[in-house]
Protein backbone atom coordinates (compact mmCIF):
# COMPACT_ATOMS: atom_id res chain seq x y z
CA UNK A 1 0.00 0.00 0.00
CA UNK A 2 3.04 2.40 0.56
CA UNK A 3 4.31 1.43 -2.81
CA UNK A 4 1.14 2.76 -4.40
CA UNK A 5 2.14 6.92 -2.91
CA UNK A 6 5.34 6.15 -4.93
CA UNK A 7 6.17 7.66 -8.46
CA UNK A 8 5.35 5.04 -11.01
CA UNK A 9 9.38 5.08 -12.05
CA UNK A 10 9.74 3.63 -8.69
CA UNK A 11 7.09 1.34 -8.30
CA UNK A 12 8.40 -1.36 -9.58
CA UNK A 13 12.15 -1.99 -8.26
CA UNK A 14 10.66 -1.37 -4.79
CA UNK A 15 8.28 -4.55 -5.39
CA UNK A 16 11.54 -6.31 -6.34
CA UNK A 17 12.88 -5.19 -2.33
CA UNK A 18 9.52 -6.64 -1.54
CA UNK A 19 9.58 -9.96 -3.63
CA UNK A 20 13.47 -10.68 -2.08
CA UNK A 21 11.70 -9.92 1.30
CA UNK A 22 9.47 -12.41 0.72
CA UNK A 23 11.41 -14.82 -0.54
CA UNK A 24 13.81 -15.15 2.83
CA UNK A 25 10.93 -15.80 5.08
CA UNK A 26 8.53 -17.72 2.78
CA UNK A 27 10.72 -19.39 0.53
CA UNK A 28 8.72 -20.73 -2.93
CA UNK A 29 5.43 -20.25 -0.55
CA UNK A 30 5.87 -16.58 -1.14
CA UNK A 31 4.14 -16.53 -4.29
CA UNK A 32 0.74 -16.80 -3.72
CA UNK A 33 1.39 -13.45 -1.96
CA UNK A 34 3.18 -11.79 -4.80
CA UNK A 35 0.69 -10.16 -7.44
CA UNK A 36 -0.08 -8.31 -10.92
CA UNK A 37 0.77 -5.21 -9.36
CA UNK A 38 3.99 -2.81 -10.21
CA UNK A 39 5.12 -4.78 -13.67
CA UNK A 40 5.39 -8.43 -11.70
CA UNK A 41 8.25 -6.95 -9.25
CA UNK A 42 7.45 -9.26 -6.81
CA UNK A 43 7.35 -12.31 -9.43
CA UNK A 44 10.60 -11.06 -10.92
CA UNK A 45 12.76 -11.38 -7.33
CA UNK A 46 10.75 -14.05 -5.70
CA UNK A 47 11.50 -16.59 -8.95
CA UNK A 48 14.67 -15.04 -10.05
CA UNK A 49 16.26 -15.87 -6.33
CA UNK A 50 14.70 -19.45 -6.50
CA UNK A 51 15.92 -20.11 -9.46
CA UNK A 52 19.56 -18.78 -8.63
CA UNK A 53 19.42 -20.26 -5.19
CA UNK A 54 18.17 -23.94 -6.58
CA UNK A 55 18.87 -24.32 -10.14
CA UNK A 56 16.50 -25.01 -13.19
CA UNK A 57 15.44 -28.56 -11.17
CA UNK A 58 13.07 -26.63 -9.30
CA UNK A 59 11.27 -25.09 -12.43
CA UNK A 60 8.02 -28.19 -11.97
CA UNK A 61 8.01 -26.78 -8.42
CA UNK A 62 7.48 -23.12 -9.56
CA UNK A 63 5.67 -23.74 -12.47
CA UNK A 64 3.18 -25.43 -9.97
CA UNK A 65 3.03 -22.64 -7.59
CA UNK A 66 2.35 -20.34 -10.64
CA UNK A 67 -0.97 -22.23 -11.58
CA UNK A 68 -1.74 -22.34 -7.89
CA UNK A 69 -0.67 -18.45 -7.74
CA UNK A 70 -3.36 -16.20 -6.00
CA UNK A 71 -2.30 -13.74 -8.82
CA UNK A 72 -5.48 -12.32 -10.76
CA UNK A 73 -3.41 -13.45 -13.32
CA UNK A 74 -1.21 -16.81 -12.99
CA UNK A 75 0.40 -15.86 -16.46
CA UNK A 76 2.28 -12.90 -14.51
CA UNK A 77 3.75 -15.54 -12.80
CA UNK A 78 5.43 -17.97 -15.84
CA UNK A 79 6.22 -14.05 -17.06
CA UNK A 80 8.57 -13.66 -13.51
CA UNK A 81 9.73 -17.12 -14.54
CA UNK A 82 11.11 -16.03 -18.05
CA UNK A 83 13.22 -13.51 -16.15
CA UNK A 84 14.56 -16.11 -13.35
CA UNK A 85 15.88 -18.53 -16.50
CA UNK A 86 17.34 -15.83 -17.99
CA UNK A 87 18.86 -14.62 -15.00
CA UNK A 88 20.25 -18.31 -14.23
CA UNK A 89 22.11 -18.69 -17.77
CA UNK A 90 23.45 -15.18 -18.23
CA UNK A 91 23.38 -12.17 -20.92
CA UNK A 92 25.52 -13.51 -23.60
CA UNK A 93 23.63 -14.27 -26.97
CA UNK A 94 23.84 -17.97 -26.24
CA UNK A 95 22.11 -17.68 -23.02
CA UNK A 96 19.39 -16.15 -24.63
CA UNK A 97 18.56 -19.26 -26.59
CA UNK A 98 18.77 -21.35 -23.52
CA UNK A 99 16.39 -19.13 -21.72
CA UNK A 100 13.97 -19.49 -24.51
CA UNK A 101 13.93 -23.08 -25.15
CA UNK A 102 13.64 -23.73 -21.15
CA UNK A 103 10.61 -21.57 -21.30
CA UNK A 104 8.77 -23.61 -24.21
CA UNK A 105 10.11 -27.48 -22.75
CA UNK A 106 8.12 -25.82 -19.53
CA UNK A 107 4.78 -24.60 -21.18
CA UNK A 108 2.18 -26.63 -21.15
CA UNK A 109 0.18 -24.20 -23.51
CA UNK A 110 0.86 -20.73 -25.26
CA UNK A 111 -0.04 -18.23 -22.94
CA UNK A 112 2.21 -20.02 -20.63
CA UNK A 113 4.94 -20.07 -23.19
CA UNK A 114 4.22 -15.91 -24.53
CA UNK A 115 4.30 -15.21 -20.48
CA UNK A 116 7.51 -17.10 -20.02
CA UNK A 117 9.49 -16.20 -23.03
CA UNK A 118 8.59 -12.29 -23.13
CA UNK A 119 10.19 -12.66 -19.65
CA UNK A 120 13.23 -13.88 -20.37
CA UNK A 121 13.76 -11.45 -23.35
CA UNK A 122 12.71 -8.76 -21.09
CA UNK A 123 15.38 -9.41 -18.56
CA UNK A 124 17.80 -9.82 -21.45
CA UNK A 125 17.13 -6.41 -22.90
CA UNK A 126 16.65 -4.49 -19.52
CA UNK A 127 18.47 -6.95 -17.24
CA UNK A 128 16.90 -5.84 -14.10
CA UNK A 129 17.89 -8.91 -12.37
CA UNK A 130 21.77 -8.66 -13.33
CA UNK A 131 24.48 -7.64 -10.54
CA UNK A 132 25.47 -4.80 -13.02
CA UNK A 133 21.85 -3.24 -13.85
CA UNK A 134 21.50 -1.11 -17.00
CA UNK A 135 19.99 -2.30 -20.35
CA UNK A 136 22.03 -3.52 -22.98
CA UNK A 137 23.68 -1.87 -26.00
CA UNK A 138 23.66 -3.09 -28.98
CA UNK A 139 23.92 -0.65 -32.27
CA UNK A 140 21.51 -2.82 -34.34
CA UNK A 141 17.90 -2.19 -33.04
CA UNK A 142 16.61 -4.91 -34.06
CA UNK A 143 18.79 -7.55 -32.31
CA UNK A 144 18.27 -10.25 -31.35
CA UNK A 145 15.15 -10.80 -33.05
CA UNK A 146 16.90 -10.78 -36.38
CA UNK A 147 18.67 -13.65 -35.09
CA UNK A 148 16.50 -15.92 -32.48
CA UNK A 149 14.60 -18.63 -34.26
CA UNK A 150 11.32 -17.63 -36.30
CA UNK A 151 9.00 -19.31 -33.48
CA UNK A 152 10.57 -16.61 -30.99
CA UNK A 153 10.07 -13.87 -33.00
CA UNK A 154 7.01 -12.52 -32.12
CA UNK A 155 7.68 -12.02 -28.48
CA UNK A 156 11.02 -10.48 -29.35
CA UNK A 157 9.89 -7.95 -31.26
CA UNK A 158 6.55 -7.38 -28.56
CA UNK A 159 9.42 -6.67 -26.31
CA UNK A 160 11.92 -4.64 -28.12
CA UNK A 161 9.71 -1.02 -27.62
CA UNK A 162 10.66 -0.89 -24.00
CA UNK A 163 14.22 -1.26 -24.44
CA UNK A 164 14.48 1.35 -27.29
CA UNK A 165 12.94 3.34 -24.85
CA UNK A 166 15.28 2.27 -22.00
CA UNK A 167 18.51 2.78 -24.04
CA UNK A 168 17.81 5.90 -26.53
CA UNK A 169 15.41 8.73 -24.72
CA UNK A 170 15.98 10.97 -22.16
CA UNK A 171 13.64 13.78 -21.18
CA UNK A 172 10.39 14.08 -22.47
CA UNK A 173 8.82 11.10 -23.93
CA UNK A 174 5.65 12.08 -26.39
CA UNK A 175 4.53 12.33 -29.68
CA UNK A 176 7.81 12.53 -31.30
CA UNK A 177 9.30 9.35 -29.38
CA UNK A 178 6.81 7.57 -30.75
CA UNK A 179 6.60 8.20 -33.86
CA UNK A 180 10.42 8.02 -34.37
CA UNK A 181 9.84 4.13 -32.59
CA UNK A 182 6.59 3.63 -34.73
CA UNK A 183 8.95 3.87 -37.63
CA UNK A 184 11.27 1.24 -36.18
CA UNK A 185 8.29 -0.99 -36.03
CA UNK A 186 7.85 -0.75 -39.31
CA UNK A 187 10.89 -1.58 -40.45
CA UNK A 188 10.79 -5.08 -39.13
CA UNK A 189 9.61 -7.86 -41.35
CA UNK A 190 5.81 -8.15 -41.83
CA UNK A 191 5.07 -10.98 -39.31
CA UNK A 192 6.87 -9.02 -36.53
CA UNK A 193 5.03 -5.54 -37.00
CA UNK A 194 1.94 -6.55 -34.78
CA UNK A 195 3.49 -7.66 -31.69
CA UNK A 196 5.96 -4.69 -31.86
CA UNK A 197 3.03 -2.11 -32.04
CA UNK A 198 1.29 -4.39 -29.49
CA UNK A 199 4.75 -3.90 -27.39
CA UNK A 200 5.09 0.17 -28.12
CA UNK A 201 0.99 0.66 -26.97
CA UNK A 202 1.90 -1.00 -23.40
CA UNK A 203 4.76 1.54 -22.81
CA UNK A 204 2.44 4.19 -25.02
CA UNK A 205 0.01 4.10 -21.51
CA UNK A 206 3.25 3.29 -19.02
CA UNK A 207 4.92 6.92 -20.33
CA UNK A 208 1.69 8.40 -20.51
CA UNK A 209 1.10 7.51 -16.40
CA UNK A 210 -1.75 5.73 -17.83
CA UNK A 211 -3.60 8.78 -18.89
CA UNK A 212 -6.08 7.99 -21.63
CA UNK A 213 -5.61 11.19 -23.62
CA UNK A 214 -2.01 11.21 -23.18
CA UNK A 215 -1.78 7.51 -24.60
CA UNK A 216 -4.00 8.18 -27.69
CA UNK A 217 -1.42 10.97 -28.71
CA UNK A 218 1.14 8.62 -28.17
CA UNK A 219 -0.36 5.98 -30.93
CA UNK A 220 -1.71 8.20 -32.78
CA UNK A 221 1.83 9.57 -33.27
CA UNK A 222 3.21 6.00 -33.71
CA UNK A 223 1.82 4.98 -37.30
CA UNK A 224 -0.29 6.79 -40.33
CA UNK A 225 -1.72 2.96 -40.81
CA UNK A 226 -4.71 2.74 -39.14
CA UNK A 227 -4.21 -1.21 -38.16
CA UNK A 228 -0.95 -0.48 -36.51
CA UNK A 229 -2.40 2.29 -34.46
CA UNK A 230 -4.90 -0.06 -33.66
CA UNK A 231 -2.81 -2.58 -32.10
CA UNK A 232 -1.29 0.64 -30.05
CA UNK A 233 -4.60 1.57 -28.89
CA UNK A 234 -5.61 -1.76 -27.73
CA UNK A 235 -2.79 -2.90 -25.80
CA UNK A 236 -2.25 0.90 -24.17
CA UNK A 237 -6.32 0.17 -23.30
CA UNK A 238 -5.43 -3.22 -21.51
CA UNK A 239 -2.28 -1.66 -19.60
CA UNK A 240 -4.61 1.12 -18.23
CA UNK A 241 -7.25 -1.62 -17.34
CA UNK A 242 -4.55 -3.67 -15.86
CA UNK A 243 -3.83 -0.92 -12.88
CA UNK A 244 -7.63 -0.66 -12.27
CA UNK A 245 -8.65 2.16 -14.13
CA UNK A 246 -11.50 0.67 -16.13
CA UNK A 247 -13.14 3.61 -17.48
CA UNK A 248 -10.12 5.52 -18.11
CA UNK A 249 -8.68 2.52 -20.38
CA UNK A 250 -12.48 2.64 -22.01
CA UNK A 251 -11.66 6.43 -23.18
CA UNK A 252 -8.33 5.14 -25.40
CA UNK A 253 -10.78 3.48 -27.90
CA UNK A 254 -13.01 6.50 -27.86
CA UNK A 255 -12.66 8.32 -31.09
CA UNK A 256 -12.27 5.48 -33.32
CA UNK A 257 -14.59 3.73 -36.03
CA UNK A 258 -17.32 1.64 -34.84
CA UNK A 259 -15.61 -1.97 -35.75
CA UNK A 260 -12.52 -0.65 -34.55
CA UNK A 261 -13.79 0.42 -31.51
CA UNK A 262 -15.45 -2.87 -30.38
CA UNK A 263 -11.79 -4.21 -30.91
CA UNK A 264 -10.33 -1.77 -28.82
CA UNK A 265 -12.99 -2.22 -26.07
CA UNK A 266 -12.75 -6.09 -25.73
CA UNK A 267 -8.87 -5.13 -24.76
CA UNK A 268 -10.11 -2.09 -22.37
CA UNK A 269 -12.67 -4.62 -20.56
CA UNK A 270 -9.95 -7.43 -20.41
CA UNK A 271 -11.96 -9.30 -22.27
CA UNK A 272 -8.88 -9.99 -24.36
CA UNK A 273 -5.45 -9.25 -23.05
CA UNK A 274 -1.76 -9.07 -23.72
CA UNK A 275 -1.69 -12.45 -22.49
CA UNK A 276 -4.42 -14.05 -25.13
CA UNK A 277 -4.71 -11.35 -27.95
CA UNK A 278 -7.29 -12.05 -30.39
CA UNK A 279 -7.06 -11.60 -34.23
CA UNK A 280 -8.54 -8.59 -36.02
CA UNK A 281 -11.92 -8.69 -37.62
CA UNK A 282 -11.38 -9.43 -41.41
CA UNK A 283 -12.77 -5.64 -42.34
CA UNK A 284 -10.35 -3.91 -40.53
Amino acid sequence: EKNLELPTEKQHMQAHIFGGALYIIEDIDGLGTCDDRFSYGCFHELLGRAIAEKGLSILPELKVGCTRSNSVSPLSCFHGLGHGIQTYFGYETEHLFKALDACSSLADNAQEERGCLRGALMEFNIRSMATESGARHSGDPYSPCNFVERVYQDSCAFSLPQWWLQTTERGDIGSKTFSRLGDLCEGMSLHMRQPCFEGLGIEAAVTADFSSSESQKNCVASSMDRRSRLFCFAFAANTIFGVGESSEAAHVCDDLPETEREYCMMYASNMANVMDPIALPAQI
